[in-house]
């Protein structure tokens, strides 16, 4: 059996090792032993300060069968694999996928919580190389397995998925074992509400599941290490049925999942009953979205998250879920639900994810609020669950989506400043925003300021914005203006953005001194700079904030300090170039806004004023998360 595998005798600092103990008794009682020859098989590392030690060729053991050229496992012995390298467990207790050595080092045994179920269980003891990192814990006579795609660990039943680690930005990978107190309580909440759930959490390479899984066009090495998880489940005594088996993910292994659903959705049924995401969320459009997704989905959140599913990022799935509630009630089968005062860490205790914001509640007391409504949403698709659980259930859902609902309104309402549907002027809708610093900008008295109509259309493309020029008509009782606008946004290349708000709003209008020209009017004040709008953004963010933004913003947030405008030398630059500036600091939010403003006389663009301002949506979003953090925004860069 062992012909092909050779005592490299390699030297390596690379050498990853990982203790693994085997139960071999449950493989003994399934095939008769077999005598096997062991020719010599000596591993050696830097790190091994041991001689090498030398099987003898006469050894006799009773292994199971291996699969193609390396073989099962010695028991009691040390697995060393190349870092770099995946290595597959199989369920017949033979490895795959890379070059193996064997040393006579004891094993160090992991913690089983069925030790009287034959299980393989591996403890990774280097950090330099890849995982083989898989952990079983036994439920209740269990019904549903759940494969947490947050980062390798098996807990126990429920939905599937593997090698979703947490990526951050700033580096920081979360072992699997911090998903185990997360796992257990969601199966305990399960096990109250009368279903039994098996939850498995595998690792992954690295601990990077992205890796596995770059896209739904190759997820294969992710699907195999989720199915090397679930048959190691069955062994433990699960079984198998594509109606209760659930994918969920933390963070980055959310957007696994959601790819390693996709890369498998061709059959006739779907690969997995339900899509569970937690500190992550689906695609933003198209047939993966929340709208159309082919199964149920929990889209899990929390106020405190730091990081890519901060609030203002889920505000694109909440408006999703605001469109399936209008033809329907989607609180059963796709509620989007952000936790009040949890982080992003509470769904990994023991491990606080860099530039995360601080929570407001113990970790017992998440953990708990976690279980209870994952475990919510997973009885409402038990058939099995009675009719008086299945209404509490759906009762706790509604009561979250509610909450959602007072911390996400705020944010859509600072949004519509940015755009809104009117097409009186562009067929593109206008900007109220505009609109207004129009009107705030002239200076006006309220007299006067009533015999002003601005109407003002928007233009998606910065070309369109380029061409189009503010003008006025002039009435005899009053005057109309025209001013033209856009939007610039953050980068969010496949849904990595994390900044949903505007990163400036651009108004092109006409100058105060052409309104009091043509009005025959004395304005209050000339030359008002657009800082006065960015101040006025702040303004109407902090009057439109649900009161726990508030609350947090005014005790521990920092400010926004406005710098005065920075001239721009000419229409196109300003258009293509010139960007609202924001920079923070310890204390505040820096911003400038580049301007032109011309003289009636001046020979080109006379009598215009040309501003990049702040949209209240990007104060907002400063105001729940990015206020909260200490020091400078390069510093903290993060999560997934």
């Amino acid at each position: 059996m062992f012909n092909s595998f050779m005592a490299l005798g390699v030297k390596d600092e690379r050498l990853l090792l990982l203790d693994c103990f085997l139960a071999w008794s449950q493989c003994h009682k399934l095939r008769p032993q077999q005598a096997t020859s062991v020719r010599d098989a000596t591993a050696q590392a830097s790190e091994d300060e041991r001689p090498p030690f030398l099987f003898s060729e006469d050894l006799q053991a009773g292994l199971c069968d291996g699969v193609g050229s390396v073989p099962p496992v010695l028991p009691n012995h040390t697995i060393r694999a190349l870092a770099g390298e995946e290595v597959f467990l199989e369920a017949n207790g033979s490895l795959r996928g890379a070059s193996l050595l064997l040393s006579q080092r004891p094993p160090k045994v992991a913690q089983v919580v069925a030790p009287s179920v034959s299980l393989y269980v591996c403890v990774e003891l280097g950090l330099r190389g890849g995982d083989l990192t898989m952990r079983i814990s036994k439920p209740l006579e269990a019904m549903k397995l759940l494969i947490a795609a947050a980062l390798a660990l098996v807990l126990a039943a429920g939905d599937h998925q593997v090698l979703l680690p947490k990526v951050m930005l700033p580096g920081g990978k979360v072992p699997n074992e911090h998903y185990l107190a997360t796992g257990a309580a969601i199966q305990e909440a399960m096990a109250q509400k009368g279903s039994d759930l098996w939850v498995v959490i595998p690792s992954v390479f690295q601990n990077l599941c992205m890796i596995s899984c770059p896209g739904k066009f190759f997820c294969s090495p992710l699907h195999g290490v989720v199915e090397t998880a679930l048959s190691m489940a069955a062994r433990a005594g699960w079984q198998r049925d594509p109606q209760d088996l659930w994918l969920s993910g933390h963070s980055l292994g959310s957007t696994c999942a959601n790819m390693l659903f996709q890369a498998y959705n061709k059959g006739p049924s779907p690969p997995y009953a339900g899509l569970i995401v937690m500190g992550g969320y689906v695609d933003e459009a198209g047939e993966f979205d929340l709208i159309h997704y082919p199964v149920p989905v929990l889209s899990l959140n929390v106020e405190l998250d730091g990081g890519l599913a901060r609030p203002g990022k889920i505000s694109t799935w909440w408006r999703q879920f605001l469109t399936l509630r209008s033809s329907g009630d989607p609180v059963r089968s796709k509620p989007v639900i952000v936790l009040p005062q949890l982080n992003h860490s509470n769904f990994c205790p023991g491990f606080d994810v860099p530039g995360d914001l601080m929570a407001e509640v113990p970790q017992e007391e998440a953990t708990s609020v976690i279980a209870s409504s994952v475990s919510a949403f997973l009885v409402l698709h038990d058939s099995k669950t009675s009719s008086q659980i299945a209404q509490r259930a759906l009762e706790l859902l509604q009561q979250q989506v509610e909450w959602t609902e007072k911390l996400m309104t705020p944010y859509l309402k600072a949004q519509s400043w940015e755009r809104n549907e009117n097409h009186s002027v562009s067929s593109e809708g206008s900007s109220p925003f505009c609109a207004l610093a129009q009107r705030v900008l002239s200076g006006l008295q309220a007299e006067d300021e009533a015999k002003l109509e601005v109407l003002d259309g928007f233009h998606i493309s910065s070309p369109n914005l380029e061409h189009c020029h503010p003008n006025w008509t002039q009435a005899s009782q009053g005057l109309t203006v025209r001013s033209c606008s856009h939007t610039n946004y953050y980068p969010d290349l496949s849904n990595t953005g994390k900044i949903t708000a505007a990163l400036e709003i651009g108004c092109k209008m006409v100058s105060a001194t052409r309104i009091e020209e043509k009005l025959k009017v004395q304005a209050l004040e000339d030359h008002l700079p657009c800082k006065e709008m960015n101040k006025r953004a702040v303004q109407l963010a902090e009057e439109l904030a649900f009161s726990s933004t508030l609350r947090r913003y005014n005790a521990h947030g920092r400010s926004w300090c406005f710098l005065d405008d920075s001239p721009s030398v000419a229409g196109p630059v300003w258009v293509f170039k010139d960007r609202l500036l924001l920079k923070e600091n310890k204390t505040c939010m820096s911003v400038q806004s580049p301007a032109m403003l011309t003289e009636l006389n001046a020979l080109i663009c006379p009598g215009i004023h040309y501003c990049k301002l702040l949209s209240p949506a990007r104060v907002l979003d400063w105001m729940m998360t990015d206020s909260l953090k200490p020091g400078a925004r390069e510093e903290l860069e993060l999560i997934v």
